[in-house]
């Protein structure tokens, strides 16, 4: 591991394999207020992304090509942990040929539909003369690569879902679960993709009432986000975490939580250096600087 003094040249291995460089320069701040923390990470993600091969983005949406969702309830796959609910986080682009050998059309279009009218952002593409392969591209370019523009990465979305049965699976961009378990004033419903409800879904729910498997427990948190405002609705979840982010909470004006109907936190935020930091090192995503942990206690 390299030592990193106040000046410091790392190894580094990205980049193209014949045009990799010896080393990498980071000048460490002398100003240890938050101010210059948060303009040094942004000035380091900005000398990493104009380097070939590197990038601090993560995925703004799933492109799934000649794909099948229900290939994930496989006995092999599914073992309680799937919630098709947290799609509802990123658009979809998705194609399917008529006569594909494995997922035609006639079988998938259901289930697309029904995450559609389940509030997935799906946009969908039927090709009847398409096969298991990718004949279809020189006239889907164009879309996909529109598709793509015009869905940039968003770090910070203002909604959010997530659900989960596993507290190593349980962030969601700002929003982290913290704590499972019921609560007396738990949402009594939440619309749930999980659960087959429509009519086009007929001949699956003839043997299922749910997509996937539901033998564990699980919590979900819903979020949106008004200005400093934050509602939230959630089941199944005694205590989570919000992380602050200064592009988007006014840290002059007091942040309020609003859960399931019910004011659990109204109050100035203070900036912190140190959660800057933890979660700057985390991330390593100059679009991901957050200054604050809010951190909201259902049981109270």
């Amino acid at each position: 591991m390299a030592r990193v003094d106040g000046r410091s040249r790392a190894p580094v291995a990205w980049g193209r394999r014949n045009n990799v460089p010896s080393s990498y320069e980071l000048i460490l701040p002398a100003d240890m207020s938050f101010s210059a923390q948060q303009a040094f990470f942004n000035l380091l993600f900005e000398k990493l992304d104009a380097l070939p091969g590197v990038t601090a983005a993560g995925g703004a949406s799933f492109l799934p090509l000649n794909g099948f969702i229900m290939v994930l309830g496989n006995n092999g796959i599914d073992n309680g942990d799937l919630f098709p609910s947290n799609l509802r986080n990123k658009p979809w682009f998705v194609v399917n040929g008529g006569l594909d050998r494995l997922y035609p059309i006639s079988a998938v279009e259901p289930f697309t539909n029904h995450l559609k009218s389940s509030g997935v952002e799906i946009d969908y593409h039927p090709e009847p003369d398409g096969q298991h392969n990718t004949a279809w591209w020189p006239w889907m370019k164009a879309p996909f690569e529109k598709f793509v523009t015009d869905h940039p990465r968003n770090p910070d979305p203002d909604t959010l879902t997530w659900e989960t049965s596993d507290l190593s699976l349980n962030r969601a961009h700002w929003l982290v679960i913290d704590k499972l378990g019921a609560q007396a004033n738990d949402a009594k419903e939440m619309s749930d993709a999980n659960v087959i409800n429509s009519f086009a879904m007929a001949r699956f729910a003839a043997t299922t009432s749910s997509l996937f498997d539901r033998s564990k427990a699980s919590g979900r948190v819903d979020l949106v986000r008004k200005s400093n405002t934050v509602e939230a609705t959630t089941k199944g979840v005694s205590a989570f975490t919000l992380l602050l982010s200064p592009d988007k909470f006014d840290f002059t004006k007091p942040v309020k939580v609003v859960a399931n109907g019910r004011t659990v936190f109204e109050a100035r935020v203070e900036k912190s250096l140190e959660t800057l930091l933890k979660w700057a090192a985390h991330d390593n995503d100059r679009t991901m600087l957050y200054a604050a942990e809010l951190k909201i206690n259902l049981n109270r």
